[in-house]
């Protein structure tokens, strides 16, 4: 299988470049692109600087930006790079590449200086004692592709250099495996020698003993209990409070049977005994299996509450908000609640529980998530949630996830173009959205929608590639997309005129602002957190069901 051409470059902050390493790509255009992205965005800050009346830091000011990805050379080559501690990662490939892809191959470059730098602490110290294993173990990614990386590795959190550390020979795998495997703490990340089978002094292919360590490797994230420690906490802010209306009573007599499922009727005088009859709908039940409900039609509690209306209840909201300019991601996170959506009358409280994801970073941001005291209790293992008289949308749990913890969504930019005219202003200007899904997304997108605001020189749309609706009294075009595929690629293309003419281009340019809504398909998290709902009770081993999850994204695009 034929790797594409690529190319590693990593470059120490306030310092030169430190490390080339390439793939059908020259040298000297790599390093032409780097410099093209870091002056470019010394520039930008540059003028930011000047404008703020802000002192500016020089060389320091091109790595403000953590994660992102820009064009270089004239859009020949597309160029991803992420900041690691003290050294900025640079990865170069063809255009026409996946953009998500890039970032899987930045990110198995992030992974062998931890397992290199045996810790998360990246110096240019530690990486001159091991350049020659970094510049072969890079070398090898370029040449392989990451297709060839063990599953261990791909899915090891990054900040464990166990399982980072890859071997570069059949020697030094030989030598690692022996080595773990007599090794019997606690945190070892293979097994021990009772389970692993060691074959002394073997001397078989380099790949095959290779593939036998990381074999041999186990999972180091386990699925632990969600807990937070008693008092770390932080006391909310006083905040006023608004009335909360009690919800009316049901009615004690119900006028149809078939109206509700689990509906009891009891005639007065005429029976003792209180009949139960259940009604089964057609649509209820496909509905369900669309949003991915697993429903438990035996399972009920002593007032007769069926699962899915326990299911309804409560429901875990997922926003990626990120902010992108000037071709690179400036911020980014992932906001996420537990609230309270709709609940039957007789159901007065519930518990939930969240299921930790693989990801370390994700679970230690858990820690730190602000609870509802008035609303929500903590108890072993799981939360329990008050629902009478409390307000629809009350968030019970909140947390908040950095960038690093979570791929984003949606990978999207804006650019803008103007002809060159000869007499007079220009009249005319082209603008795009490049934008590609992530593929690793379950289902994709749905419900896409993006906003276009614009100067007021800007007063007509002569030609657009998707349909959209423009309004000149306001100054704005809105595009609307039913879905977007996991992995699909495209691009939203406009042509937008001006009767008087655009006068002066950057002013134009800063002044042209574009918002993008949409929302995942339900049924996963951003994060990989799980979500389970329970009814509320003191008995040990009490059952738990799948809770609704809705995810949502807003990103903000500007071109200057």
């Amino acid at each position: 299988m034929s790797v594409s051409p690529g190319a590693f470059l990593l470059r120490v902050v306030r310092g030169g470049n430190f490390m080339v390493q390439t793939h059908g790509i020259p040298s000297k255009l790599v390093q032409d692109a780097i410099t093209e992205i870091v002056d470019d965005f010394n520039n930008h800050s540059r003028k930011i600087r000047s404008a703020t009346g802000v002192k500016s830091r020089g060389d320091e000011d091109a790595y403000n930006v953590s994660l992102g990805q820009r064009y270089a050379l004239q859009s020949k080559y597309l160029v991803t790079f992420r900041l690691v501690d003290s050294i900025m990662v640079f990865y170069v490939c063809e255009p026409h590449t996946n953009p998500f892809v890039s970032l899987r191959y930045v990110d198995a470059a992030t992974k062998i200086l931890v397992g290199v730098c045996k810790g998360a602490e990246i110096s240019t110290k530690r990486l001159s004692k091991k350049y020659a294993t970094l510049y072969l173990l890079l070398g090898r990614i370029l040449g392989r592709g990451i297709g060839y990386l063990p599953s261990a590795f791909i899915h090891a959190p990054p900040t464990n250099e166990k399982m980072l550390s890859m071997p570069v020979s059949a020697s030094d795998a030989s030598r690692k495996l022996k080595k773990m495997a007599k090794t019997k703490t606690k945190n070892s990340f293979v097994k021990t020698s009772e389970d692993v089978e060691v074959v002394q002094g073997e001397k078989g292919d380099g790949e095959e003993v290779l593939q036998k360590v990381w074999d041999a490797s186990g999972h180091a994230v386990t699925s632990t209990e969600f807990v937070i420690p008693a008092g770390a906490l932080p006391a909310p802010p006083s905040r006023v409070m608004g009335a909360k209306r009690k919800p009316p009573a049901p009615p004690v007599h119900s006028v149809s049977t078939h109206a509700f499922s689990g509906a009891a009727t009891a005639d007065e005088g005429d029976h003792d005994e209180t009949v139960v009859e259940e009604s089964h709908d057609d649509e209820e039940e496909e509905s369900n299996m669309r949003e991915g409900v697993v429903e438990d039609t035996e399972a009920t509690v002593a007032h007769d509450i069926p699962v899915s209306d326990l299911q309804e209840a409560l429901v875990m909201v997922e926003v990626w908000e990120g902010s992108v300019s000037h071709g690179a991601i400036e911020s980014a996170c992932v906001r996420g609640e537990v609230r309270r959506a709709l609940a039957p009358y007789n159901l007065d409280k519930a518990a939930f529980r969240i299921i930790e994801s693989e990801s370390l970073v994700v679970d230690s941001c858990l820690h730190s998530a602000s609870v509802h005291r008035m609303y929500a209790q903590k108890n072993v293992g799981e939360f329990g949630a008050r629902l009478s008289s409390t307000p629809i949308d009350t968030s019970y749990l909140k947390y908040q996830l950095p960038s690093s913890a979570v791929d984003p969504p949606l990978q999207c930019n804006m650019l803008v173009a103007l002809p060159e005219e000869e007499k007079g202003p220009a009249k005319s200007m082209l603008l795009v959205i490049p934008f590609a899904v992530n593929p690793s997304l379950p289902n994709g997108l749905v419900d896409v929608s993006v906003t276009l605001s614009l100067p007021p020189e800007l007063d007509g749309l002569v030609k657009t590639s998707h349909k959209a609706s423009f309004s000149p009294q306001e100054s704005r075009i809105q595009w609307c997309i039913d879905s977007m595929e996991a992995g699909s690629t495209g691009a939203i293309r406009a042509i937008l005129k001006s009767s008087k003419g655009i006068q002066n281009r950057d002013t134009t340019v800063e002044d042209i602002r574009a918002e993008i809504l949409f929302s995942g398909y339900p049924g996963k998290s951003y994060s990989g957190l799980g979500f389970e709902v329970g009814f509320e009770g003191d008995e040990d081993g009490k059952p738990y069901y799948a809770g609704k999850i809705r995810t949502f994204g807003r990103v903000s695009l500007s071109a200057a």
